[in-house]
């Protein structure tokens, strides 16, 4: 975890995976850089050190080594020590999440020096998230991440990508050849039997919601890019009183100031504020439909495992992993009308939601997910 943050006791990939590793019955190593995010949920930093995490596993947080300016340590991401830190472990299988950092150069190294390990780069970069203007484009990616990617290609067994943006950012900016290119996506946790209904029960009558009820869940990092004010203005064109809007997250200034009135303006939403990741798994379990009309977030793949049905912007990403199974919307009027059909035809939905479940079970399921690692992704 050198490329990005490391949030411990989370729910994110890089916590998922590790922890499932262990309860096969491996041991397990985190090297992390020093980026948290702190109380207010904005990126900060954490002191180096090592400790073990609440399940057991060890981590280390290496500080960036030392360069002309703070700026530049951290977005070269190279890591006094960490040859050193991975030969004491000496571990079988290197996964290197996030292909943008030079700490993969010493971890090439390691490799050469010990051929019989595996080693795989986790790719999550994308035209969308990371190279975002043009200095980021042309110079961060395409020349020092690619220069930094091709110098290690040698020694890597594969690069692993989670979306068809992240294969199509790949092969443009990193040169990475379709010989080393394996899907490796996002995924959740699919509940046991009964348990899936139990919480659903539970969070239902907290809410004081009927089962004959539409439970609608928008949730995610609330900035203007999610749309959050667009879900809810067409929400509030379709005056049903059997449906419910419950919104999940932290909102930045600028969405609350125009759409907290709105919430406010109709008992039919409620708008809950961020949860821990577990309290926010209970409520997908309690939803029927889940909204991502903007930016794209990890809780869809969450949404799906809990059973939901989804209806999300037609990203090629979507299709390429979800194919018709979810309802795709690309603005207010197409979430108006999807809302209205669902409102008055009940089976509509629960046709996507046994639709998509049946994906999430084959493809998105941590379990399987996780054990391709060490099973050579065959």
């Amino acid at each position: 975890m050198l490329s990005n943050f490391y949030i411990d006791n989370a729910n994110y990939q890089e916590n998922v995976i590790p922890r499932l590793n262990k309860k096969d019955g491996h041991e397990v190593k985190i090297i992390a850089s020093t980026e948290v995010f702190t109380e207010n949920k904005k990126l900060g930093y954490t002191v180096p050190r090592s400790y073990l995490n609440d399940e057991g596993i060890s981590v280390t947080r290496l500080p960036y080594r030392r360069m002309f300016h703070k700026s530049i340590s951290k977005k070269v991401r190279e890591y006094p020590g960490l040859y050193k830190l991975i030969a004491e472990f000496s571990p079988d299988i290197i996964l290197f999440h996030g292909g943008a950092a030079y700490a993969m150069v010493p971890v090439a190294r390691y490799k050469r020096n010990n051929p019989h390990i595996r080693f795989y780069v986790d790719s999550h970069e994308d035209y969308f998230n990371s190279a975002t203007n043009f200095m980021s484009k042309q110079f961060l990616h395409k020349i020092f991440y690619r220069w930094v990617v091709q110098k290690c290609l040698p020694y890597i067994d594969k690069v692993l990508f989670i979306t068809f943006d992240t294969y199509n950012f790949l092969r443009d900016a990193y040169k990475i050849p379709d010989s080393y290119l394996s899907f490796f996506p996002l995924g959740g946790l699919i509940p046991e039997s009964g348990i899936r209904e139990n919480i659903r029960s539970k969070i239902r009558a907290k809410l004081e919601i009927s089962e004959d009820q539409i439970l609608i869940i928008h949730s995610g990092k609330l900035d203007a890019k999610k749309r959050t004010l667009d879900i809810v203005n067409a929400f509030l064109q379709v005056p049903d009183q059997n449906l419910k809007l419950i919104i999940i997250g932290s909102m930045d200034e600028e969405v609350s100031a125009s759409t907290i009135p709105l919430i406010k303006s109709d008992p039919r939403i409620e708008y809950l504020g961020w949860l821990e990741a577990d309290t926010l798994r209970d409520y997908l379990y309690a939803g029927d439909l889940y909204v991502q009309l903007g930016g794209q977030s990890v809780t869809m793949q969450n949404a799906l495992c809990c059973g939901c049905a989804a209806a999300l912007y037609p990203y090629e990403s979507h299709k390429f992993l979800l194919n018709d199974s979810v309802f795709y919307i690309k603005n207010m009027e197409d979430l108006k009308k999807l809302i209205e059909s669902i409102s008055s035809d009940r089976n509509l939905l629960e046709m996507k939601r046994e639709e998509s479940f049946a994906i999430a079970k084959s493809v998105l399921d941590y379990e399987n997910i996780s054990s391709k690692i060490f099973n050579n992704f065959a």
